[in-house]
C-alpha cells in the first residue's frame, strides 16, 4: 500500500510540474531509483525508492535557476528535502551562486581533502557517491591569463544525517559567530596542470570522539590542489593542513596521490592513496588505498568494481557491480559490499554499512 501511495504522490507531482513548465518553459530532468538491499549478515531486506525533480529555468544571458528535489521512501519512512536550490547571476567578470548548493572543491577520487564544505550522505546506498548541500553564497572572479578567484560564506553548518544519532553529541549552533569561510586561488592550464590554493574558517566536518563527549572542532585549513596530465595518465595531488582553535587536538595533514588512465580497450582504472593524521593521541592516522576499474561489455553494458584497503584498522571493503542496460536512460545495477575489519567501529565501517547484495533500477528522464 506505502508504494502505491508513493507513486501517486510521484505522478501528482509529474503531472503539476508538467503543467507548470508548459506555462513558464521550465526545463525538467531527474531520476527515479529503486533499491532492494539484503544484508547478507543478518538476511534483512530493505526497499528504497528515491526521485529527483531537477527544474531548470533561464533568465536571458543574465540568470538561471535551478532547483534539485528529492522524495526518498525507505524503512516505512517517508521524506523530501531540497537537495540544491539556487540562483545563478552573471556579470561580465564574475558568477554568484546564491542558495542551497554542492561546493564542488577538490579533483581526487571521492576522498578530497579540501572539500571543505558538503558532508557525505552516509544513508545512501553509495554514501561517497552523494552529498549533503548547504546554504551558502559563492562568488567566482576570472582574472586575466586563466586565473579563478572563488570566495565562499556558509551561515549554518551542516552535518551528515548519520551524526544526529550520536549519543552526547555537541552540535554546532546557528549563529553568526559560527560562520563558514572559504576562498580558491586556481590557476588553469599552467603547463598542463591546475593548480588550486585554497583556505577555510569553520568546523571540522567529522565529529571528534573527545572522552565520550562528540564535538565538530573549530578550525582553519589550508589547501593545495593540482591536477593534470602526463602523456595520457591522468594525476593529482590534494592536501589539506588544518590548525584547531582548541589546543587538545592535534593539528595535521590530510592528503591524497592518485592517477587513471584508459586503455584502447575502454578499461578505466583509478589508483588513490588517501592519508589523514590523527586529530587526537588516541585517534588513529588514517592511510588508505583505493583502487577502481570500470569497463564495457557487450557494447552497452558495463561491469565495475573498487577495492579499498584501511591500513590502521586492516579493514578491506569491496564493491563489485554490474551495470545492465534495459533501454536508453533505463539501466538496472546488481552489486555488492563485503567488509572484513579488525575494528568494526572503524569509521570507514561506519561509512560503507554492512555486508549486502543489492539491485537498483535506475530511470533517467
Amino acid at each position: 500500500m506505502r508504494d502505491i501511495k508513493f507513486l501517486i504522490l510521484i505522478a501528482c507531482l509529474l503531472l503539476t510540474f508538467t503543467s507548470t513548465a508548459l506555462a513558464s518553459q521550465l526545463e525538467i530532468s531527474g531520476s527515479l531509483k529503486g533499491d532492494l538491499i539484503v544484508s547478507t549478515d543478518d538476511g534483512k531486506l530493505t526497499d528504497q525508492e528515491k526521485v529527483n525533480l531537477i527544474l531548470e529555468k533561464g533568465f536571458g544571458f543574465d540568470a538561471e535557476m535551478y532547483i534539485d528535489l528529492g522524495f526518498r521512501e525507505d524503512y516505512n519512512n517517508a521524506d523530501t528535502d531540497i537537495n540544491e536550490a539556487y540562483l545563478n547571476y552573471y556579470t561580465d567578470n564574475m558568477d554568484w551562486r546564491i542558495g542551497k548548493q554542492l561546493i564542488n572543491w577538490g579533483s581526487s577520487y571521492k576522498l578530497q581533502p579540501t572539500d571543505y564544505f558538503n558532508p557525505v550522505d552516509r544513508t545512501a546506498l553509495k554514501p561517497l557517491d552523494e552529498k549533503l548541500g548547504v546554504e551558502a553564497v559563492k562568488g567566482i572572479y576570472y582574472a586575466p591569463n586563466g586565473l579563478e578567484i572563488t570566495g565562499v560564506v556558509v551561515p549554518f553548518f551542516k552535518a551528515d544525517k548519520l551524526s544526529t544519532f550520536i549519543p552526547n553529541l555537541r552540535a554546532v549552533e546557528d549563529n553568526v559567530e559560527n560562520m563558514q569561510e572559504g576562498f580558491k586561488v586556481t590557476k588553469r592550464s599552467f603547463k598542463g596542470f591546475d593548480l588550486s590554493l585554497s583556505g577555510y574558517h569553520g568546523f571540522d566536518r567529522k565529529p571528534i570522539n573527545n572522552n565520550m563527549d562528540f564535538i565538530y572542532p573549530e578550525l582553519n585549513r589550508i589547501g593545495f590542489d593540482l591536477i593534470g596530465d602526463i602523456g595520457e595518465m591522468g594525476v593529482w595531488t590534494e592536501l589539506a593542513y588544518a590548525i584547531y582553535q582548541d589546543e587538545e587536538f592535534d593539528n595535521g595533514l590530510e592528503t591524497t596521490l592518485g592517477a587513471d588512465y584508459k586503455w584502447s580497450n575502454d578499461l578505466y582504472l583509478v589508483l588513490q592513496a588517501y592519508y589523514q593524521q590523527g586529530r587526537l593521541s588516541s585517534e588513529n592516522d588514517t592511510k588508505v588505498f583505493n583502487l577502481h576499474f570500470d569497463k564495457p561489455i557487450f557494447n552497452f553494458h558495463q561491469v565495475e568494481g573498487n577495492f579499498i584497503y584501511e591500513f590502521e584498522t586492516e579493514t578491506i571493503v569491496l564493491e563489485p557491480q554490474f551495470n545492465y542496460s534495459l533501454a536508453n536512460s533505463i539501466e538496472l545495477q546488481i552489486g555488492g559490499t563485503y567488509i572484513n575489519s579488525q575494528n568494526d567501529d572503524a569509521l570507514i565501517v561506519a561509512t560503507f554499512g554492512q555486508d549486502r547484495v543489492y539491485t537498483r533500477l535506475n530511470i533517467e528522464f
